[in-house]
């Protein structure tokens, strides 16, 4: 009879940014505006200025960027006991 330990660490996959694959021509369009109007209308307070073009990017990387789902090492902790290694020494 084999036994075997299976130890997981943390979820398998994780959602990131695919940046190789991004239309980057349709992401310059969507942030290609009148920035001084878009400016103007923060009233020229520099935190809601800064909001305006940080939002206006991430709007526009969710748009253009696809995600891409990407396994972590899973590495197996010793998925075997030690008597079992023993014995299936090469």
């Amino acid at each position: 009879m084999i036994e075997t330990n299976v130890f997981s660490r943390g979820s398998p996959l994780e959602q990131k940014l695919n940046y190789d694959k991004g239309d980057y021509e349709a992401l310059r369009s969507y942030v290609n505006c009148d920035w001084n109007k878009e400016f103007a209308t923060a009233d020229l307070d520099v935190e809601a200025s800064w909001n305006l073009l940080k939002d206006k990017i991430d709007s526009g990387v969710k748009c253009c960027i696809p995600l891409t789902t990407r396994f972590q090492n899973t590495k197996w902790k010793r998925p075997l006991n030690d008597e079992i290694r023993e014995q299936i020494n090469f």
